[in-house]
């Protein structure tokens, strides 16, 4: 025999796309009724997906934390003077200072908010300081 192959990926979609109508053109009476005799109650079985649901999240969720914790575990340790990148704030903001007193244009250089540093948070000191580094102006094995 010669004849033409059968396309079954064909066939299957058209028998899909007969049941989805089928499934569509049902009364929702009609479909709570059989999910009822099949399961039970329908309200019992949708608070049963729901748990299923949220469990299901809050694995991902745990999933994503430890990678998290993993990932700042593993930047603290490739960091050489610790997770700020420095020894301590107080040495970070005396850097910044003799910085600041070695410039006479630092005040047209730096932000207004930046003129002051004991008004600086720490972050922005930290911030501070690793713009320095980006910048190259202070490497990686310097002590602030």
């Amino acid at each position: 025999m010669t004849g033409k192959a059968r396309n079954y990926r064909n066939e299957l979609d058209r028998i899909a796309d007969a049941l989805i109508e089928d499934i569509l053109a049902t009364p929702d009476e009609e479909i709570i009724a059989e999910a009822r005799e099949d399961y039970g109650d329908p309200g019992r079985v949708a608070d049963e997906v729901r748990a299923v649901y949220e469990r299901a999240g809050l694995v991902v969720g745990k999933g994503k934390l430890q990678a998290a914790k993993a990932a700042m575990a593993s930047a603290r340790a490739s960091c050489s003077h610790g997770p700020l990148g420095f020894v301590d704030i107080a040495s970070a903001r005396h850097f910044l200072a003799r910085i600041a007193a070695n410039d006479p244009d630092i005040d047209q250089r730096i932000t207004l908010a930046a003129r002051n540093l004991d008004d600086l948070s720490d972050n922005d000191v930290i911030g501070m300081i690793n713009d320095l580094r980006e910048l190259g102006v202070l490497q990686e094995g310097d002590d602030p």
